[in-house]
């Protein structure tokens, strides 16, 4: 059985620099949108904000109910990077034209088949089987 752990973050200046400058870089990409894969990239940075933010609030909370929300969160926004990075690539090199709609919809079922299990995961347990608050560190076992 793998177990993950999430301890508290040390320095918060840190992660609230780092989400400062995600917002600029995706408010400055914003104003290129009609350009090819600006909006895509505009959204990556959102993600990675909403990442940030929500390892951000798992390190500051303390009760074990507000870890479990934060740390799925968490885990669902960090699955949302690799389908965003991928389509911001074929799109900035027109290799998406090229793949074939049917493997373009796979790709997108299963990011989405996966968001929601870790999204529902407190009701089934498939994802994170236990899930526990041991010295303000969140301990998780997977499925």
């Amino acid at each position: 059985m793998e177990i993950e752990t999430f301890s508290p973050i040390i320095n918060v200046k840190v992660f609230l620099l780092a989400i400062a400058g995600l917002l600029i870089l995706a408010t400055y990409t914003w104003q290129f949108k009609k350009m090819i894969g600006a909006k895509v990239q505009v959204y990556l940075q959102l993600s990675k904000t909403f990442w940030l933010v929500t390892m951000l609030m798992l390190a500051v909370s303390e009760t074990l109910a507000d870890k479990s929300f934060w740390v799925i969160l968490a885990q669902a926004t960090s699955l949302l990077s690799p389908y965003l990075w991928l389509l911001f690539i074929l799109q900035i090199s027109g290799q998406i034209k090229l793949i074939p709609l049917k493997l373009q919809s796979f790709i997108l079922l299963t990011t989405t088949t996966f968001l929601l299990v870790i999204l529902s995961n407190p009701w089934h347990g498939l994802y994170y089987s236990n899930i526990m608050l041991e010295n303000n560190i969140l301990i998780c076992s997977f499925g």
